[in-house]
């Protein structure tokens, strides 16, 4: 029954608008409020450079690892703990739709609430931060598939068939692919 009733005051929290837990970087708590009304508040130190990162990423196109070297070497930036701030936490930063006003609790359910905060940021320059940030995703070396690796042996030593994949640029401007298989020669053993 007390797990169930926790839950049932956060949801409540939630829904009125405060956001259960620790603020995120840019924001600190009330400490003197009654319970459950303890606001989120700005930063007025780091609020300003939140807003600023932001407004790089999405207008000047940095990076993540430019707004790193920013704020550690040029303007010597520092959590509210004293700590230098880490790579992960930049981005940690980028991606929270909080600084607009809006968040989700629990992470990952897809509940989104509308908070009663300041937010630091508008949702457009949020979104087009959000958008220029996006690259797609490497692929882990060897991750990709190819169609009959997994079925063939090769007939000499019984080891397994490996492939690479070789583009060629044409003269009409156009890309043709190549698959190679071969053995993967187990060692010790002369395959051809």
């Amino acid at each position: 029954n007390k797990g169930e009733n926790v839950k049932r005051g956060l949801k409540t929290k939630c829904e009125m608008g405060y956001r259960p837990g620790v603020a995120p970087l840019g924001y600190i708590n009330e400490k003197y409020n009654a319970k459950g009304q303890k606001r989120i508040m700005l930063d007025p130190e780091r609020a300003p450079v939140i807003r600023q990162m932001f407004e790089k990423v999405a207008n000047e196109f940095w990076t993540g690892r430019e707004l790193y070297t920013w704020m550690r070497n040029e303007i010597n930036f520092t959590t509210r703990s004293g700590k230098k701030i880490n790579l992960s936490t930049i981005y940690n930063v980028l991606e929270q739709s909080f600084y607009y006003g809006e968040f989700e609790y629990p992470i990952g359910t897809g509940k989104v609430y509308k908070g009663t905060h300041e937010p630091i940021i508008s949702k457009e320059l949020f979104l087009k931060a959000r958008g220029n940030l996006l690259v797609a995703p490497r692929t882990k070396y060897g991750a990709k598939e190819f169609y009959f690796t997994k079925f063939i042996t090769c007939g000499t030593c019984g080891a397994g068939i490996t492939a690479e994949e070789k583009f060629k640029k044409l003269s009409d401007g156009d890309l043709k692919r190549y698959v190679y298989y071969h053995c993967i020669k187990k060692v010790g053993v002369e395959c051809h």
